[in-house]
């Protein structure tokens, strides 16, 4: 499988830190609850336009990256996320070496 996962970034500064495609405000969450719902990558590449096939198939093999890992701990989400004083979720800036390493299973994306 070609390694598309490249397309996929993470910038605490875009979309609240969620995993989204080169760092435009596309989170890779929306575009896989589209083709959930049944969306071809042909007409998802009719509504955006700006966007490519290969980077459809990079949410894809982003999600199958998770779902393939050897282990998740919710408690990291937990862990990663803080409430700010809006009430609003906010990232935790440094991340724990336990966190480095899960993130090292799922490939390197964070």
């Amino acid at each position: 499988m070609h390694n598309n996962l490249e397309r996929i970034t993470i910038d605490s500064t875009i979309c609240h830190g969620k995993p989204t495609i080169r760092g435009l405000r596309y989170p890779v969450e929306n575009i896989l609850e589209l083709m959930a719902s049944g969306m071809t990558i042909e007409e998802l590449l009719e509504d955006y336009s700006d966007l490519e096939r290969e980077e459809f198939l990079a949410c894809l093999s982003y999600a199958s990256k998770l779902a393939s890992s050897k282990r998740f701990d919710y408690w990291l989400i937990e862990k990663a996320f803080t409430k700010n004083n809006s009430g609003r979720d906010t990232m935790i800036d440094e991340p724990s070496p336990l966190d480095e390493k899960l993130f090292k299973e799922l490939g390197g994306l964070c």
